[in-house]
């Protein structure tokens, strides 16, 4: 039953990449029906997807600086638990990363933290 859950909350994901690439204009994709085109334009179009794109929109807003919203997060749309196996991998003696070694992994760009609560939280956590 787990198996099958994570298999659908990763379809669910990998669906949601495609269709955030498809644009909405009037070229449909060659792989998508004309239906589910027409479908897909009308929901986007739908007020309820404007107010939650709206939404969106202002949640990254609030972390914006200097009108750019800085990345936080540098592991992609891999799960954690990919990245953390991917670590185990990696690593010589195969040693499980911990919580910290995964936070510093997912805020770290070229050795360097992301943001200034980056560098906050792993003060906090260090001392």
């Amino acid at each position: 039953m787990l198996r099958r859950l994570s298999l659908v909350r990763h379809a669910k994901d990998r669906l949601r990449d495609i269709l955030h690439d498809v644009n909405i204009d009037d070229t449909k994709p060659d792989w998508m029906s004309a239906t589910s085109f027409t479908e897909l334009k009308a929901y986007r179009n739908s007020d309820a997807f404007k107010k939650m794109s709206k939404t969106g929109k202002v949640n990254r807003a609030k972390h914006a600086v200097d009108g750019k919203i800085p990345g936080t997060h540098n592991m992609g749309s891999i799960s954690s638990i990919e990245l953390a196996e991917r670590m185990i991998r990696d690593d010589e003696e195969g040693k499980i990363p911990t919580t910290f070694d995964l936070f510093i992994q997912v805020h770290s760009y070229n050795g360097l933290l992301a943001d200034e609560k980056s560098e906050e939280i792993k003060k906090k956590i260090e001392s």
